[in-house]
């Protein structure tokens, strides 16, 4: 998931930036990343809150609660993975177990 959507507040696609806090604020002893709708290239200000990694900053910003989540080839291969489990009665009961 490398790609940014548009700011969900303006809808700016450009605007969007992976920063660190310390990029954000410049003297600070902040940690962490986030995404900023930098208002300096037109955006609105809009931040995805700091988060620990790069991943999850991201997958704040790129969170809209009203959009069918998509799915990908790993949570293809655990959904597999899950049946198989139901459908194998002793490998449901090992792990009752």
């Amino acid at each position: 998931m490398s790609k940014l959507k548009a700011c969900p507040h303006c809808g700016k696609t450009h605007a969007a930036r992976l920063m660190t806090a310390r990029e954000v604020y410049r003297d600070s002893a902040l940690e962490g990343v986030t995404v900023l709708c930098v208002t300096g290239l037109g955006g609105c200000g809009a931040s995805s809150g700091y988060r620990q990694t790069e991943l999850l900053a991201k997958s704040a910003w790129n969170y809209r609660q009203n959009e069918k989540p998509s799915r990908s080839a790993s949570d293809d291969a655990l959904l597999e993975h899950a049946r198989k489990i139901q459908r194998d009665p002793r490998l449901r009961e090992m792990l009752r177990g």
